[in-house]
């Protein structure tokens, strides 16, 4: 029932690349899913987002576990399941909003 609330561009980039970790079998297709491996066409744009929403996250929780380095995978979550999620559901699409600071 969420993806039917969240905006119709992000609905489309998700189901744009597909999670093939969880698939079962998955040794059985021959997908090499090792760093640095092309796991099939991604249109450019949306690609291109993901990439540096992923690198632009990894700077962040260095920076953060650099802030304080007892931060524990556990409070990583918690803000990914409230604060992290919160920002990006449901404040508006089209403004450049900062996210949340990570405790």
């Amino acid at each position: 029932m969420r993806d039917l609330e969240l905006p119709k561009r992000e609905h489309a980039l998700r189901l744009q690349r597909p999670n093939l970790g969880c698939i079962s079998g998955i040794n059985e297709m021959n997908v090499d899913m090792s760093p640095l491996s092309d796991v099939g066409e991604a249109k450019r744009d949306s690609e291109g987002t993901y990439r540096r929403g992923f690198h632009q996250a990894v700077a962040m929780v260095a920076t953060a576990l650099r802030a304080n380095p007892q931060l524990s995978a556990d409070q990583l979550q918690s803000w990914v399941d409230g604060a992290g999620s919160q920002w990006r559901h449901n404040l508006p699409m089209d403004r450049q909003i900062m996210p949340p600071q990570i405790p």
